[in-house]
């Protein structure tokens, strides 16, 4: 799988945000056989101020997941310091922000601003 602008452009405009952060992108093979793996993943770098999104090759992940990683990327490029203690102490709030963009997505919600309308 590979993410390209249009993907980009979908998240921007579920997001509500006009631009959005560099990032390299890199493939792996996801061993299924594990009890656990990573789907996908994103890295940031402290020293560099690089993000770096790593996506399986030989499965195909859900868009929801792709916008939790996506999440990861915008957080860091907003929040980070370049203090690798200020950063990892980011985990908590980015894990629970990333989770709730990714339910939004997957309740169907059109924006993370959208109203839940029965």
């Amino acid at each position: 799988m590979s993410v390209g602008k249009a993907e980009i452009e979908k998240y921007m405009t579920f997001m509500g945000i006009d631009s959005f952060p560099s990032f390299e992108q890199e493939s792996y093979q996801i061993n299924t056989s594990n009890d656990y793996c990573y789907a996908a993943r994103a890295e940031y770098d402290s020293n560099t101020k690089t993000h770096k999104l790593l996506l399986p090759e030989n499965i195909e992940i859900p868009i929801y997941l792709l916008y939790h990683e996506l999440t990861h990327i915008l957080d860091m490029e907003v929040l980070a310091i370049g203090s690798l203690y200020y950063d990892n102490c980011l985990t908590g709030y980015m894990e629970y922000h990333a989770s709730q963009v990714e339910l939004l997505y997957m309740m169907g919600a059109k924006t993370v601003n959208s109203k839940n309308e029965k």
